[in-house]
């Protein structure tokens, strides 16, 4: 059965099969190429922390992270579906609905402002 995200670990887990999502998807792997993935995916975990459980340690600016990488609409499109299909195939609850409203609110902002930027 189902359960809300309520804990770090649960954080932890979406967090790390989401992104071994994104990291082989042919869209949107050519994005990670570089990437120090292990230590990414600590600031993402608190990123997640903070928006889900108040629990404080994200201080990053989202939107600087992601200006240089040329990022389209349809890849915020599949990063979306990926990471509801995600939350959807792992968790049920308050929490699992705040985090997929919270990145559909992340995806239509950064469009608008890194989609704009980089036309």
């Amino acid at each position: 059965m189902l359960h809300d995200i309520t804990t770090t670990e649960h954080i932890h887990e979406l967090v790390h099969t989401f992104y071994n999502k994104m990291i082989t998807n042919q869209q949107l792997k050519h994005h990670f190429e570089g990437l120090h993935l292990e230590n990414h995916l600590q600031f993402i975990e608190q990123f997640w922390q903070l928006v889900l459980l108040d629990i404080p340690g994200y201080i990053h600016n989202v939107m600087q992270k992601h200006v240089h990488l040329q990022l389209t609409e349809n890849d915020f499109d599949v990063w979306l579906n990926l990471f509801n299909t995600t939350v959807d195939d792992l968790f049920f609850g308050a929490n699992a609905s705040l985090a997929k409203n919270r990145a559909n609110l992340i995806a239509i902002t950064m469009k608008i402002k890194l989609i704009k930027k980089n036309s």
